[in-house]
């Protein structure tokens, strides 16, 4: 590796361990370059200050957030990142109440760098998506509205993000034929007849209105 994929390598990673899980807006105004502009699917380009107002709302509806680096490809002056990003819905989103749930989102950024600064930034990860999911209802308002059991609520809310039996198991630590009986028992408490009816079924919460955001940012 040369000495510019090194400092590429450098400042990709400076981004997401000091920008992200060291809280550190500092950093992303020295690795800000003069022209660069943020860039998120089917979102409007973002500036400096766009970029810290995301991430103070993200922060402050994750309180633990990380983003976890899975992996790096440089090439010269350009990077693109694999990352995992994991956090406990504590805090108000978009006008989506906390609901005390685990994400593990994943997504790719692309940056390029020059003289030490991110001149371009470009990031992948379905953002939409992960509001669909937090607004779904809490695990304590399923047991009270629906008489399931905290596992059973837990179960409910996978199959309305389309979890296959296989990977219920796998997040809730449990056997497989374990997780069949609770898809089924929830299936009956909620009186459906199959697992694509679950999400109608639950329904979302009340989204309150909320001010201007932009869910844009290299993340």
């Amino acid at each position: 590796m040369d000495e510019i994929e090194q400092e590429t390598r450098a400042v990709a990673e400076r981004w997401f361990e000091e920008i992200w899980n060291r809280r550190n807006p500092a950093t992303a105004r020295e690795l800000w370059g003069r022209d660069f502009i943020g860039f998120m699917e089917g979102l409007p380009p973002l500036a400096l200050e766009d970029f810290l107002g995301f991430q103070s709302q993200l922060l402050g509806a994750f309180s633990d957030l990380r983003i976890h680096i899975q992996d790096i490809v440089v090439d010269g002056d350009r990077a693109v990142v694999d990352w995992k990003l994991t956090g406990t819905h504590d805090g108000p989103l978009v006008g989506i109440p906390p609901s005390g749930r685990e994400i593990e989102e994943y997504g790719l950024t692309k940056f390029r760098v020059e003289r030490g600064k991110v001149v371009e930034g470009r990031d992948s990860w379905n953002f939409g998506s992960m509001l669909d999911r937090l607004a779904r209802p809490s695990i304590r308002t399923l047991v009270e509205r629906h008489g399931l059991t905290r596992r059973q609520a837990e179960v409910a809310l996978l199959l309305a993000d389309r979890r296959s039996t296989k990977e219920i198991a796998k997040r809730l630590d449990v056997r497989l034929n374990t997780a069949r009986r609770h898809v089924q028992a929830v299936l009956r408490r909620l009186g459906l007849n199959g697992r694509d009816e679950v999400a109608d079924a639950i329904g979302k919460v009340d989204i309150a209105p909320s001010g201007p955001h932009s869910p844009n940012g290299a993340a």
